[in-house]
């Protein structure tokens, strides 16, 4: 009994730091449920689902984190509102970019909801979206490619006021390329070796299938369906993210571009090819790197 209660004091500390961690893990699973239900409960009181084509106003909660610390630490709250706003992307990038239209359409007396967007790369209408927040808070609209079917269909059901365009889009002209669709969506790509490693999308997993897609070169994408300006384009292809803007023709210039990239030298390939464009590197997320026109 006494080595035993002699080894627990020694891990004391692990032990401890385990608790912490359990508790964060439960305290995140509790306002996860919690604001689920009152999605559905929000759903039943509007008769069928939440209103999907107008602009809803933005939303905003207590935060969580802040709420933890203070029961942490035993200490008074503050008497000013610490709020956080409702974000979809998946680092919250999509608040920062929101926050660059914000400035830059207050300069030119346009509204938000004149904002158009281009999301390369669309899968999940919601969950890691770059643009929903764009759309359900502020009626702004835009173009939304995905190349896998399911998706594409899925996409046109909750965001009917985007066009969703089924097809690749890519660095090359074929008519049609193989798709690889891994058994974690998010990470499907016409690049089979950019989604095998797991060291390069930083998730386990295995490719499900191979489906034979219609291929767009971006430039011609632009030119069949890009008839207007653009405020904001994301681009998020696993791997190919590079090369399609290597071969994206300067005349095509959104005003925010978004980026994947989660290493050092991908940045410095992004920015040779985007500087000289006339874009500067004005935000970084763990996710994705964020250049707007000068």
């Amino acid at each position: 009994m006494s080595s035993f209660l002699q080894y627990a004091w020694a891990k004391r500390d692990k032990w401890w730091d385990k608790r912490d961690v359990a508790a964060a893990m439960a305290g995140r699973q509790l306002i996860r449920t919690q604001y689920r239900f009152a999605g559905m409960l929000a759903a039943l009181a509007k008769g069928l689902a939440p209103a999907r084509t107008n602009a809803q106003p933005l939303k905003k909660t207590s935060n969580p984190f802040i709420e933890y610390e203070i029961g942490r630490l035993r200490l008074r709250s503050a008497p000013i509102a610490t709020t956080m706003r409702e974000s979809y992307a998946q680092c919250n990038d999509d608040i920062i970019v929101e926050a660059f239209l914000r400035a830059r359409l207050s300069m030119t007396g346009r509204s938000m909801s004149s904002v158009r967007y281009l999301e390369i790369g669309g899968n999940h209408p919601v969950q890691t979206s770059s643009t929903y927040l764009l759309y359900r808070a502020w009626g702004a609209r835009g173009y939304i490619v995905e190349a896998n079917a399911g998706l594409a269909e899925r996409l046109r059901a909750v965001r009917p006021g985007d066009q969703i365009v089924q097809t690749a889009v890519s660095n090359l002209s074929d008519k049609t390329l193989s798709f690889h669709i891994h058994e974690l969506d998010e990470l499907s790509s016409l690049s089979r070796e950019s989604i095998v490693d797991p060291s390069a999308v930083g998730m386990q997993g295995k490719i499900a299938r191979v489906e034979t897609v219609p291929n767009l070169h971006i430039n011609d994408f632009f030119d069949a369906h890009i008839h207007e300006p653009l405020d904001f384009m994301s681009i998020d292809i696993e791997g190919l993210d590079l090369p399609v803007l290597q071969a994206l023709s300067p005349a095509h210039r959104p005003t925010v571009l978004q980026v994947e990239c989660m290493d050092q030298a991908l940045l410095d390939q992004l920015r040779q090819t985007l500087e000289p464009r006339g874009y500067r590197l004005a935000a970084m997320t763990d996710v994705n790197a964020i250049f707007v026109q000068d």
